[in-house]
């Protein structure tokens, strides 16, 4: 699956600042980066491991509803990874987080027909 950017809709407004304020995107398991839009001879980057593959500032103070973008991941998530965000700081603030997900020009389904 390649993911390109992730949004983040406050249910409840949180009330830490700094890093409390943000959600790590996660990966647990291998995922490619390095891809650019109009370059030829990219050199693509292959990790493994739990990693950060972006964040989202949510808004220590932001009011219920308030959204946020982060900037496009454009990361390939290889079959068998998981993601997933975790919090910062904030113990109070909860968040509806989505992300634009498609399969990879360059995989093969293996899905049913």
């Amino acid at each position: 699956m390649r993911f390109r950017k992730a949004s983040c809709t406050a249910r409840v407004a949180g009330t830490s600042s700094g890093t409390g304020n943000q959600l790590l995107l996660l990966c647990i398991g291998t995922y490619m980066s390095g891809f650019a839009t109009g370059l030829i001879g990219t050199a693509l980057t292959t990790t493994t491991g739990t990693n950060t593959i972006g964040t989202l500032a949510v808004g220590g103070s932001s009011a219920a509803y308030t959204v946020t973008t982060s900037t496009d991941l454009n990361v390939r998530i290889v079959a068998g990874s998981t993601i997933l965000y975790k919090n910062g700081t904030d113990a109070s603030g909860t968040w509806d987080v989505s992300m634009e997900a498609y399969l990879d020009p360059e995989a093969t389904w293996t899905g049913q027909e």
